[in-house]
């Protein structure tokens, strides 16, 4: 059957580590339109919070508020200086969480002080920011805060957690806010246990009001909607939910029904949708502009390619997905359709290929996409340029072995436990390169991990060790 091409645009907000801007937006879960989009980007209504201060928002509603007659007397600002925090570190905290919330806090005390030591980075940019260039942690010892601050015109109250060092180093540390009634809204909806979950990385989404805030000062406007984007991993996959303040998921708005016969080509609306969402994550990324294309227009846009028929042997292949090379594989057909989303922009064209099987279970089913078919030949490129310089063995020697389209944080999941890796999501490729060297035979050869970003712009090694081939039948039993 001919390939179909439709015509469908999306928008989406970005919230980013080191750089703020709005390219696409949610609101409570709808997309607004193109003209919408336009008019928020001229008069300011849609504005993401800098991802080094993410962590959770309270809702704005009348049951979760937590109101100031709440806090107990206990919690004095005082009460830090008893536990070793040096004032100057202390207001380190609070100047950090203010320029966090762009001057909207108020009431800001410290409620919780405690010794802490932990790997991180300096910032490398300025106001204490993170870039995504490579850094090597260091060990440093101070302080986990935990400080309260208030919207003061709805009387809300929000609860955050800092690292702060000897040095008056304060750093956001988002999953540390991440509740237990969260855990169990992500688990729920995932349907997978609570206990299951990890959480690697959190960003912070907020909608403020038109009315502009001065650039100094304190500014009284509370965000009209806040919300989380968390990345989770759940059975070995990788999962993006967005929940709103306290936690509840949010339900993003679909783009197809299944009366769009025409557009569909049979698949049902329910999947082509969970397929929308997933390409729409993984082009949710700055770096599309802020290395490729620093001049790009401020639209980051995103459209369904075709949706195409297809049939597939699950052992011999054909015309469906990329497959593992395995020794011994089933010899059944299968039946489906094969998706493409393109995206980016027109320096750095991206595109997502995405297969989907007839008769799978749409509640378990995430989607995901095949990493070499949708891993272009320029990022392709870009990975191996990278490995052979950092390793001194030429392109020649390199192969692409396989790839996997991932999620990481800001490190891309290569530094453990380091509070600065925690506050954005990355899209990316995980990547399996053999190599060519003369210790190599035909059963067995070096494979080395790579972890890459979505445009091959930053490549890390995350492991090294030998391919061997599978066994070519079942070994017999005893």
């Amino acid at each position: 059957m001919a390939t179909k091409t439709i015509q469908q645009t999306f928008l989406f907000t970005v919230a980013i580590g080191s750089v703020t801007f709005s390219d696409k937006s949610f609101i409570e879960g709808g997309v607004v339109t193109k003209v919408q989009h336009f008019l928020s980007v001229a008069i300011g209504l849609v504005v993401a919070i800098a991802s080094s201060s993410l962590a959770s928002f309270l809702p704005l509603s009348s049951s979760s508020v937590i109101r100031h007659s709440a806090l107990s007397a206990a919690h004095s600002t005082l009460a830090f200086e008893h536990l070793g925090l040096p004032r100057s570190a202390a207001n380190r905290v609070r100047q950090t969480l203010q320029r966090d919330y762009q001057n909207r806090v108020d009431n800001i005390r410290i409620v919780h002080v405690e010794p802490a030591t932990w790997d991180d980075c300096d910032p490398d940019l300025s106001h204490g920011r993170f870039s995504y260039r490579p850094c090597k942690a260091t060990s440093r010892s101070g302080w986990r805060v935990i400080i309260m601050g208030e919207f003061p015109t709805i009387h809300q109250t929000m609860i955050r957690t800092y690292y702060v060092d000897q040095r008056s180093w304060a750093v956001a540390a988002p999953i540390k806010d991440v509740s237990e009634e969260m855990r169990s809204h992500i688990s729920s909806t995932l349907q997978v246990s609570s206990s299951d979950l990890q959480i690697l990385a959190a960003q912070e989404e907020s909608v403020l009001p038109a009315t502009a805030c001065p650039e100094e000062g304190f500014c009284p406007i509370a965000p009209t909607y806040l919300g989380w984007r968390i990345l989770v991993v759940a059975n070995g996959r990788d999962h993006i939910v967005r929940l709103r303040g306290f936690g509840s998921p949010i339900h993003r708005e679909t783009k197809f029904e299944d009366n769009d016969e025409e557009t569909l080509n049979t698949l049902p609306a329910t999947l082509v949708n969970a397929v929308v969402q997933d390409a729409q994550e993984r082009f949710n990324t700055p770096e599309l502009r802020l290395e490729i294309a620093p001049n790009a227009p401020v639209a980051l846009e995103s459209q369904i390619e075709s949706i195409e028929p297809v049939t597939w042997n699950e052992c011999g292949g054909g015309s469906g997905p990329s497959l593992p090379m395995r020794g011994t594989c089933p010899n059944i057909n299968v039946s489906g359709w094969r998706v493409v989303v393109a995206g980016g922009v027109h320096s750095a064209q991206l595109r997502l290929v995405y297969y989907i099987p007839k008769g799978l279970d749409v509640g378990a089913w995430t989607p995901q996409p095949d990493g070499l078919q949708s891993l272009s030949e320029a990022v392709q490129h870009r990975i191996l340029a990278q490995v052979a310089e950092d390793t001194r063995i030429p392109v020649s020697g390199l192969r692409l072995f396989w790839a996997d389209a991932r999620f990481f944080d800001r490190c891309l999941n290569t530094t453990k436990d380091s509070p600065s890796c925690g506050v954005d999501i990355r899209p990316g490729w995980a990547v399996q390169i053999l190599v060519e060297q003369a210790t190599s035979t035909p059963m067995q050869q070096p494979l080395w991990v790579y972890h890459s970003n979505v445009l091959g712009t930053d490549v890390r090694r995350v492991s090294q060790g030998n391919w061997m081939p599978p066994p070519r039948t079942m070994p017999t039993m005893p």
